[in-house]
């Protein structure tokens, strides 16, 4: 979905609210807040650095497609350097092994 407008008046107070809350997200929440942001193509680096670092800790939480959508989201993002690398390499690492393990569950 795309709306007709750009609205970063909207996604700064979300970025703003949620950046301390992303802890308690579970697995769907994140995996949709990193595609909203990059999907909109809105920079909110503080947040999705956090997103980004709770999602590589619990990634072997994520179900297939929140693995697939939060990968496309940072891949996204990581071409204006809105998240810090080193997250990224460790969040793609953590997608890596955790879709890795579940292989049987994606679908074609």
């Amino acid at each position: 979905a795309t709306a007709a407008e750009a609205a970063p008046e909207l996604f700064d107070a979300i970025a703003a609210s949620a950046e301390g809350r992303v802890e308690r997200f579970i697995a769907q929440n994140l995996a949709n807040t990193a595609w909203a942001f990059a999907t909109a193509s809105h920079r909110a680096p503080r947040l999705l650095d956090a997103v980004a670092r709770e999602a590589a800790r619990r990634a072997d939480e994520f179900k297939p497609q929140e693995l697939a959508n939060t990968a496309w989201a940072f891949a996204t993002c990581s071409r204006d350097d809105t998240v810090d690398a080193r997250l990224q390499k460790q969040l793609f690492d953590n997608i890596a092994r955790a879709a890795y393990k579940r292989l049987d569950r994606f679908s074609d």
